[in-house]
């Protein structure tokens, strides 16, 4: 005797089998694709921290008796500059706290006292900090006259850099006994006009 194609038993093995295979998928765990990220950069754990500290003059990382054989970037009353081609300084780099490390050296005239600062308005944004001892983040270095035991070492080169909420044409006063200037510095993106200016 036949049956039809879903009464006779053939048609409830098929049914049986289906719901098996439903309770199967039922019970099988969802693994979601694999989501890939960028691993961001390291922060720095800086070595000393504070809003006016002194500057450690030990260990410079470079010396020169001229200016002209260290760099082109922006220098300030003839007794500090930044080691740059004079270009925009590149955006990125580890954090801190909220802000992005740049780094760029600075050069001091051998035996020059001055304070270097972040402008008043910029504090919050922005922080500094230049030594051969590890991180240093600081709204004020005061400098007493850095020297060297090297022959002719009329400048001295120390590393550090800029920490800064985001990139701009960013400020930077140097202060000494007679007189103060600021110098403008571009990170990430050109000062107005693409010229590195003082006031």
């Amino acid at each position: 005797m036949g049956s039809s194609r879903w009464g006779g038993p053939r048609g409830v093995g098929c049914l049986a089998a289906a719901g098996m295979a439903l309770l199967v998928s039922a019970c099988t765990p969802y693994e979601p694709a694999p989501t890939i990220t960028q691993t961001p950069a390291p922060d720095v754990v800086p070595e000393y921290v504070g809003s006016r500290m002194p500057f450690d003059c030990s260990d410079p990382i470079h010396t020169a008796a001229t200016l002209g054989e260290l760099t082109e970037g922006p220098a300030a009353l003839d007794v500090m500059a930044l080691t740059t081609d004079g270009g925009v300084l590149q955006w990125g780099g580890s954090t801190y706290q909220g802000m992005t490390s740049v780094k760029v050296g600075i050069a001091l005239r051998a035996g020059s006292s001055m304070t270097l600062s972040v402008p008043a308005e910029m504090r919050g944004t922005m922080k500094i900090g230049w030594s051969n001892k590890g991180p240093v983040v600081a709204d004020e270095l005061v400098v007493q006259g850095c020297t060297s035991a090297v022959p002719g070492a009329a400048w001295l080169v120390y590393p550090g850099g800029f920490m800064l909420k985001q990139p701009g044409c960013v400020p930077l006063t140097v202060t000494t006994a007679v007189a103060t200037e600021t110098i403008h510095v571009p990170i990430g993106k050109p000062c107005p006009g693409s010229v590195l200016g003082t006031e």
